[in-house]
C-alpha cells in the first residue's frame, strides 16, 4: 500500500458516530479524573498535622507531578500510539487507587498519600497531553471545535467533583474522607476502562507511521466503514500562507496568560485558601 494516500482525510467527515461518543466519554473523563486528582492535595492537608513546609510541599506536589508525566509520556505516546499510552496510564491509576484505599483501610500516613498521589499524578500529566492531541485526530472535522470546547470544561467538573465530596464528608471525619474519595475514584475508572477499550486508535498517528492497512482495519472496526485502498485521497494538503504576530509576541502574551492563571487561579486556589483559611478548602 502506498503511502502518499491518506485514511484520515478519507473519514474526516463522517457523521457522528457510536465510536465518536465513546471517545467523547473517554477523554472528558480522563480530563475530569486529572483535576479529581489534583484536587485531592488541598483536601489532604487537612488529614494530618503537618508544619507548614509539608503543607507547602502537599499543595505543590501535584504539578511536580503533571510536569513529569507531561514530559516522558507525551513522546512516548508518538512512538507507541495513542490507545497503548492510555493503558499504560491507566494501569498506574488502579495502581496507585489501589493503594489509597489500602493505605487508608490499614495505616494512612502522609509518605503513603505522597506516592500514590506521584504514581496518579504522572499518569494523569501524560495524558492531558495525549488527550488534547487525541481529540483532534479523532472526532470528526464538523464537530472537533465544539467537541474541544466541552471536553475542556470536564477539569472543571473533576475539581468540583472531589470538591462536593469533601464538603459531604468532612464533618464524619478524615478516614471516610478518604474512602469516598478512593471509591468514586474507582467507579471513575472503571467507566474510564470501558470507554477507552471501545475507542478507535489515532487514525492519524497510524497513517504517520505508515500503517495504511492497519488505519484501514480500525475504521472498519469501530467506523462501521468500508474503504476501498484504491481511491484513499492524496496525503498531500496544500497549505495557505498565514501571517503570523513574531514569535517574541506569542511568547510574550503566552507567559502573561499562564501567569494571571497561575497567580488568579493556582495561587488563590491551591495555596491561600487552604493555607489561611483551612477548615473551607472544600468549599
Amino acid at each position: 500500500m502506498a503511502n502518499n494516500v491518506s485514511v484520515f482525510r478519507a473519514i474526516e467527515d463522517l457523521k457522528w458516530s457510536s465510536a465518536h461518543t465513546w471517545s467523547f466519554i473517554a477523554f472528558a473523563l480522563g480530563l475530569l479524573f486529572e483535576a479529581y486528582l489534583v484536587g485531592i492535595a488541598p483536601i489532604a492537608t487537612g488529614w494530618f498535622s503537618l508544619p507548614s513546609y509539608l503543607t507547602a510541599l502537599t499543595l505543590i506536589w501535584p504539578f511536580l507531578w503533571l510536569i513529569v508525566g507531561l514530559i516522558f509520556v507525551g513522546p512516548l505516546s508518538d512512538r507507541f500510539g495513542r490507545k497503548r499510552l492510555f493503558i499504560l496510564t491507566m494501569s498506574m491509576y488502579a495502581v496507585g487507587i489501589a493503594l489509597f484505599i489500602i493505605t487508608t483501610l490499614v495505616m494512612p500516613n502522609y509518605v503513603s498519600l505522597l506516592i500514590t498521589l506521584a504514581i496518579m499524578l504522572a499518569a494523569a500529566g501524560g495524558e492531558m497531553n495525549v488527550i488534547l492531541t487525541d481529540m483532534h485526530e479523532v472526532m470528526p472535522r464538523r464537530h472537533r471545535s465544539k467537541a474541544a470546547f466541552f471536553l475542556v470544561n470536564f477539569i472543571n467538573v473533576g475539581l468540583m467533583l472531589v470538591s462536593f465530596i469533601s464538603l459531604n464528608t468532612q464533618l464524619i471525619g478524615p478516614f471516610y474522607q478518604r474512602l469516598a474519595i478512593g471509591i468514586i475514584g474507582i467507579v471513575i475508572l472503571i467507566v474510564l476502562v470501558i470507554s477507552r477499550m471501545k475507542m478507535p486508535e489515532s487514525i492519524r498517528w497510524l497513517e504517520r507511521k505508515g500503517r495504511i492497512n492497519d488505519a484501514i482495519r480500525e475504521v472498519e472496526k469501530y467506523y462501521g466503514v468500508k474503504l476501498d485502498p484504491t481511491s484513499l485521497p492524496s496525503a498531500e494538503v496544500q497549505v495557505k500562507s498565514v501571517m503570523h504576530p513574531p514569535l517574541w509576541f506569542r511568547f510574550i502574551v503566552a507567559v502573561m496568560m499562564m501567569t494571571a492563571n497561575d497567580v488568579g487561579f493556582g495561587l488563590l486556589s491551591y495555596e491561600v485558601g487552604p493555607i489561611y483559611f483551612s477548615s473551607q478548602t472544600a468549599l
